[in-house]
């Protein structure tokens, strides 16, 4: 069980990602450089589960890019009346890189 890397468990705009170091995550808030916000943390042999959140653990980040969804499209119609209206929307995301994991 030695060759299993350190991760974490971080509540992130109302998600919980499971994460590690290395991993790419995708976030709607932009700016973002720590989540203080940990659930659990994995570290050596034990693991910290936090009730619901870690006092002084943390996830850092860094910052990668912006990107956006694959489109949505909405479409309304009303039969026999030439009522028709299709909007489309992408919503934008941000992706972050796990630097480092600190336990409390």
């Amino acid at each position: 069980m030695s060759d299993i890397k350190d991760y974490a468990v971080i509540e992130g705009c109302g998600k919980q990602y499971f994460v590690s170091v290395g991993d790419k995550v995708e976030l709607d808030n932009e700016g973002l450089t720590s989540i203080d916000k940990v659930l659990l943390v994995k570290t050596g042999g034990k693991v910290l589960i936090g009730e619901p959140a870690l006092s002084g653990a943390k996830v850092e980040l860094k910052f990668i890019g912006a990107q956006k969804a694959p489109k949505v499209i909405s479409f309304k119609k009303k039969r026999r009346k030439g009522y028709r209206r299709k909007i489309g929307h992408r919503q934008q995301y941000f992706v972050y890189e796990i630097k480092d994991i600190k336990a409390a």
